[in-house]
């Protein structure tokens, strides 16, 4: 956007045959000026934008908002739908469903680019039981590969390990800030 640079209008139309309503005066040139550079000072330079997308005002901001990569029911090998090096932060949610009730957690991973990330809950219930799940995965690229996960559930007096896990992702959301 750019300002209206000509100097104010004065007014010289002084026939008073013609009504303001069908003549354009001074006033109304200021003012549609007055406007114009106001927008123009608060919209401000869209080169200042800390955005690469600087083609327009919505698409420089759309590029600042969050995206979300992947969502569903995430198990193994998750492809997400853009490359992990395009952001500076991700944010992992998940949940548990085998043990009783449903647990959700979530993980923030700066620089997320292969990088390694685990996901754990851990949670008690009405059985005085506690309960531990685990999965960890290699971020690279637009894929999240699992790379180990295991549950346990712990009872006084006994404990049960498993090498499956109960984890899913559900969501992974990318910020370019």
């Amino acid at each position: 956007m750019a300002k209206i640079t000509y100097e104010d209008k004065e007014f010289l139309n002084k026939n008073e045959e013609i009504a303001d309503n069908r003549k354009v005066n001074d006033t109304d040139l200021n003012e549609i000026k007055q406007v114009v550079n106001t927008n123009d000072d608060n919209i401000g330079d869209l080169s200042n934008l800390n955005t690469t997308d600087k083609s327009s005002i919505v698409n420089g901001i759309n590029s600042t908002l969050p995206k979300i990569l992947f969502e569903g029911t995430g198990d193994i090998s998750i492809t997400l739908n853009d490359n992990l090096s395009s952001y500076s932060r991700i944010v992992i949610y998940f949940k548990q469903t085998e043990f009783h009730n449903t647990s959700y957690g979530s993980v923030e991973v700066d620089s997320p680019n292969g990088k390694n990330v685990e996901l754990s809950i851990i949670f008690g219930n009405v059985e005085d039981s506690l309960y531990i799940c685990s999965r960890c995965y290699i971020l690279s690229g637009n894929r999240m590969t699992k790379s180990d996960g295991f549950s346990a559930k712990i009872y006084p007096p006994n404990a049960s390990w498993g090498i499956g896990d109960t984890l899913r992702v559900t969501k992974v959301i990318g910020y370019k800030d």
